[in-house]
């Protein structure tokens, strides 16, 4: 950075954090020139404000920095936000459902459901409980009660959450397809809407080659179509 002030003996810059509050102060000569390191988490931008003078006399001259983003996505076209970290290599396992999708995600041995039936939460996620030594893999009423209809019941660890969870099972109805198990990619971003300060938003590739974003705290998610 380089500033220069006239009529005063010293000056101050001060780093702003994401409202605008002044945080890191850094007492300076009138003018001159100063390097700076940023945290390789540093997303997006940063801002600085130079200071001089002091109560009604203060004069201040802020600067917003933008931040090349460091790491790539796995999808195109790119979100505006950048990810925290290189996209991961995990085995995903994903059904669709009559009012949603439940997928699994290995490296994080948690189960996502995603509904779509207007009622919030629009998502949530579970540790995955399944123990397929003392679980049954199936229940054999489920499957009479759906017989005929096209329908299919979850198993394993999908079907486990599903089964134990009368909530999860209500606001999703039945499979419509068996699950698919495939090598997946998963990438998280800080998430961009003010409420959600702090949080993150979730990428996950899908079986069919779209993406599913889901915003922090069930608040919702949505499919996007990568650029062929």
């Amino acid at each position: 950075m380089f500033w220069s002030t006239r009529n005063v003996t010293e000056a101050v810059i001060y780093r702003l954090d994401a409202t605008g509050q002044r945080t890191l102060v850094y007492n300076v000569e009138p003018y001159g020139r100063q390097t700076i390191t940023l945290s390789q988490r540093e997303r997006v931008q940063v801002a600085y404000e130079l200071a001089i003078g002091a109560g009604a006399g203060e004069a201040v001259q802020r600067i917003v920095i933008p931040l090349a983003c460091p790491i790539p996505w796995f999808f195109g076209p790119a979100p505006d936000s950048c990810p925290v970290r290189e996209a991961e290599q995990t085995v995903v396992i994903e059904q669709p459902f009559e009012r949603g999708r439940m997928f699994y995600i290995e490296s994080e041995d948690r189960v996502y459901v995603l509904f779509n039936d207007g009622n919030t939460p629009r998502w949530a996620s579970y540790d995955d409980l399944y123990n397929p030594d003392i679980h049954p893999e199936r229940d054999d009423a489920f499957d009479q009660a759906i017989a005929g209809t096209g329908l299919v019941q979850p198993v394993a660890r999908l079907g486990y959450l599903w089964r134990g969870l009368d909530t999860v099972r209500a606001r999703l109805g039945s499979g419509l397809a068996p699950e698919q198990r495939y090598d997946g990619l998963r990438q998280t971003a800080p998430s961009r809407d003010p409420n959600f300060a702090g949080r993150e938003d979730v990428f996950v590739a899908a079986s069919d080659g779209t993406v599913l974003q889901l915003l922090p705290a069930g608040s919702q998610w949505q499919i996007l179509t990568p650029s062929p």
